[in-house]
């Protein structure tokens, strides 16, 4: 009997931007020039008090207690504490919840809100695709808000060394691989990664409820290959590399300000997707398959980032942007922030050059994933 997965699961797992052929892909779509209604702020930039005696509101498109409303409250704390410090006036900094219609109330909400820096955006991997689809009842445009802060969020393949010893053994291993997962179609990396090089995967396992189920699987033998958060890697798989029971295959990445793939430092040592297969091949990877995958580096890079609406002033953009790069030289907020997500990294300036492609793709490349995964993966989407 083939899955059915909710439209709203349907939409986070198509964030993939490119061609639908496999070739060069094309530049993705330029958005119309869409912008929410202007209502200018009554101070000016000469007000150094601005945000004196007021609340500043991070609007998650989520409910109350999922992962991405834990890490954003976790921002929120920290960020309250040490942000509000470097803004004028220094405000308070509270999360609101907004998941109805899969989340595009909350964006939309956040797209619409009066620009007066009080109101940021929550971008969530779900959102990004919502981006990309364009579907009925999207009215914002994830490219043309301003990105403030972002902690990337990528994944690590991990593979244990009763089957894997060398990237040449993907190919050829020298046992069994056997996939866990918590469903095809919230693992586009694994599906993509393996459709690009062709590598064998003899048994999916699927149906784990998050990491943690995931790891005791496979430190207890039932999986060898597996995913695991870049942040968590060296907690979470460390040891295991350590005694010589598991080796990194390979990492998403995330996104430069130049628009390249590099690697994630939380992961430093694990070379991305596209270092990986040029290892093995040769060459640099590329086509379609290629394509599909990249768009998860984009996802992961910017799943975690607070935005501004683009109407929002210069003045003001400076003052919270200011603000955010002075919070990520605060050795106490890096310290607590690190006790929390161990191996963060912090994005803040230039180093949110690649927000925009990141978070846009082509709509016809997201009906080629979801027709392969439907194929190959016994998903029917709604």
């Amino acid at each position: 009997m083939k899955r059915v997965i909710l439209s709203v699961f349907m939409v986070l797992v198509l964030a993939l931007g490119g061609l639908v052929a496999c070739q060069a892909p094309e530049p993705p779509p330029v958005a119309p020039p869409v912008t929410p209604p202007v209502t200018p702020p009554v101070t000016g930039p000469d007000d150094e008090d601005y945000f004196k005696d007021k609340v500043i509101t991070i609007v998650v498109a989520s409910s109350a207690g999922g992962s991405t409303d834990m890490v954003a409250r976790i921002m929120a704390m920290h960020l309250g504490r040490h942000m509000g410090k470097y803004l004028p006036g220094e405000p308070s900094i509270v999360v609101r919840n907004m998941p109805a219609a899969g989340g595009l109330a909350g964006m939309n909400y956040a797209w619409n809100s009066k620009p007066d820096g009080l109101t940021w955006g929550f971008v969530s991997p779900d959102l990004i695709t919502f981006n990309m689809m364009r579907q009925k009842g999207v009215e914002f445009y994830l490219e043309q808000m301003i990105p403030i802060y972002a902690v990337p969020m990528g994944e690590v393949w991990v593979a244990n060394t009763s089957w894997y010893n060398e990237p040449k053994d993907l190919l050829s291993p020298s046992g069994p691989i056997i996939y866990g997962g918590e469903d095809p179609a919230g693992d586009i990396g694994m599906i993509f990664s393996k459709a690009l090089m062709d590598h064998p995967i003899d048994t999916f396992v699927w149906g784990y409820e998050g990491s943690g189920p995931m790891m005791l699987a496979f430190l207890g033998g039932e999986i060898n290959y597996m995913k695991t958060a870049s942040m968590g890697y060296n907690v979470d798989i460390g040891p295991a590399v350590e005694s010589g029971d598991a080796l990194p295959v390979f990492q998403t990445g995330m996104i430069d300000t130049q628009g390249n793939i590099v690697r994630e430092m939380a992961a430093a040592d694990v070379p991305t997707l596209g270092e990986f297969y040029e290892g093995l091949f040769g060459e640099p990877p590329s086509g379609i398959n290629w394509e599909a995958f990249k768009i998860l580096v984009g996802q992961r890079t910017f799943s975690k980032c607070l935005a501004l609406t683009p109407q929002t002033p210069d003045w003001i953009v400076d003052l919270v942007q200011d603000a955010a790069e002075e919070m990520v030289k605060d050795q106490e907020f890096l310290e607590l922030f690190g006790r929390v997500t161990p191996g963060a990294f912090h994005l803040v300036g230039d180093d949110l050059g690649g927000y925009a492609t990141g978070v846009t793709g082509s709509p016809e490349l997201m009906e080629y994933v979801m027709d392969y995964i439907s194929e190959h993966y016994d998903v029917v989407y709604e």
